[in-house]
């Protein structure tokens, strides 16, 4: 835990921020008084972003997808897509 008043907070935030980001509680005192305390979030911003709804994981990993097909340029790419989609069908 790191203790900080408020002038030093005013005079050098960043190193609060910085503690918080290590992990560290910073408790903030007004003439000796605690008054407030800056803590890090839990998780990783993406853990969060999944938490509040903004973020959908995965449902498989990139080394799960199959082998890009050969660019042979005999087939247009559109019909080539319509061909591939109506095989999922």
């Amino acid at each position: 835990m790191m203790r900080v008043g408020i002038r030093e907070l005013r005079q050098n935030p960043a190193a609060a921020i910085e503690a918080a980001r290590s992990g560290r509680i910073v408790v903030i005192a007004d003439r000796g008084t605690d008054v407030a305390q800056i803590t890090p979030l839990p998780g990783t911003w993406r853990d969060r972003m999944v938490a509040a709804g903004r973020l959908i994981p995965r449902a498989k990993s990139p080394s799960d997808l199959p082998p890009p097909l050969p660019a042979d340029g005999t087939e247009p790419f559109g019909a080539a897509l319509t061909r591939m989609r109506e095989k999922e069908r």
